[in-house]
C-alpha cells in the first residue's frame, strides 16, 4: 500500500512539475492535498477499529476467566461436603496456587 501511494506521489510531483500552467499545478497540488487527506482518514479508521477489535478480545478473555473462576469456585464449595477434610484442604490449596485469596468466600 505505502508503495503504491508513494508511486502516486512521485506521479502527481512529476506531472506538476512537467506542467506549464500554474492553474494545471495548482490543480495537481490540491488533487495531491485531497488525497493525502482521504489516505489519513482511512488509516485513522483503521487505527480506530484495530483498537476496537483489541479491546473486545480483551473484555472476552476476561469475561472468559471470571466465569472459569466462578465455576472452579462453585465445584469446590460442592465438594466440601463430599471429601474428606484433608483432600478438601489439598483441593483448596491447589485453587489457591499463588493467589492469596481463598477459592471460596
Amino acid at each position: 500500500m505505502q508503495a503504491a501511494i508513494e508511486g502516486r506521489n512521485l506521479q502527481a510531483h512529476a506531472f506538476q512539475e512537467l506542467s506549464e500552467s500554474p492553474v494545471e499545478k495548482l490543480q495537481v497540488g490540491l488533487d495531491q492535498m485531497t488525497l493525502d487527506s482521504e489516505i489519513e482518514q482511512r488509516l485513522q479508521r483503521l487505527k480506530v477499529t484495530q483498537t476496537r477489535m483489541a479491546l473486545r478480545k480483551a473484555e472476552t478473555l476476561v469475561v472468559k476467566q471470571f466465569a472459569t473462576a466462578f465455576v472452579i469456585r462453585a465445584e469446590v464449595s460442592l465438594l466440601r461436603g463430599k471429601l474428606s477434610g484433608g483432600v478438601y484442604e489439598l483441593v483448596l490449596q491447589f485453587c489457591l496456587g499463588a493467589r492469596e485469596q481463598p477459592c471460596e468466600e
